[in-house]
């Protein structure tokens, strides 16, 4: 008997190569690593890259950007979630229309099967404990380095994305020791306009007073004269 294969799992696992890299059509070069991506994922959702990939540039002509200067974990990260959001988005389109199919199918057995069930054998859903959600460890330099290539590169929604992230491994970060050196890359890697992550070590520092106490942060602090300011600001009652 011949396989029977659902074309919408042959269309997710063709969508997998593709994103893997293996019909790629643009290379970003960094300082000891390659990826290989595609324009019309990345284009879409970076200016910096859409603006690279024109015609009067040399990487429209080569399909390389060199990117050596940058960090490279944090620039993996930044094209890692370009990438595989773009894929899952992909796949949740396909998977919500096999579900729908699926549903308007069997939904008059389903009604059927509801009404003539006794109300008391009608389980209840389990409520979500909060010992059942598991938060990520802290990454704090890491997300502060991706904030900044997101913004360099005009990958807003990531910019957000880890906007939030980092905002919660702040409140999960009394004394974590990479603390001073998230601090520290926070005030040297963004523009003083951009409030997006000082805000967050503003308030954490506001509420959290004992960490001006830790050596290194104090250090930071005394070298690092917007924090100094905004945080002498803070401390008298004024806005940032």
């Amino acid at each position: 008997m011949p396989q029977v294969i659902d074309p919408r799992d042959e269309l997710i696992s063709a969508l997998a190569r593709y994103l893997g890299g293996r019909y790629s059509d643009l290379t970003i070069v960094g300082a000891s690593r390659q990826w290989a991506v595609h324009k019309a994922i990345v284009c879409p959702r970076s200016g910096f890259f859409d603006a690279a990939c024109e015609g009067s540039f040399k990487e429209a002509s080569t399909n390389r950007i060199v990117l050596r200067d940058d960090d490279e974990d944090a620039l993996d990260h930044m094209i890692h979630s370009i990438q595989i959001s773009q894929r899952e988005r992909a796949i949740e389109t396909i998977n919500s229309g096999r579900r729908q199919h699926k549903r308007s199918r069997s939904l008059s057995i389903v009604e059927h099967q509801l009404v003539s069930l006794p109300a008391k054998n009608i389980p209840e859903h389990k409520a979500i404990r909060e010992e059942d959600v598991t938060i990520p460890p802290t990454n704090l330099v890491l997300h502060a380095r991706v904030y900044a290539l997101a913004d360099k590169f005009d990958v807003f929604g990531l910019k957000t994305l880890v906007k939030m992230k980092f905002a919660t491994a702040m409140t999960n970060c009394h004394a974590c020791a990479e603390l001073a050196e998230a601090i520290d890359e926070v005030y040297n890697s963004t523009a003083d306009s951009d409030r997006g992550l000082r805000d967050i070590v503003i308030q954490a520092m506001r509420f959290q007073p004992h960490l001006t106490a830790n050596e290194a942060i104090m250090a930071v602090i005394k070298r690092t004269a917007p924090l100094a300011f905004e945080l002498w600001r803070v401390e008298r009652g004024h806005p940032v």
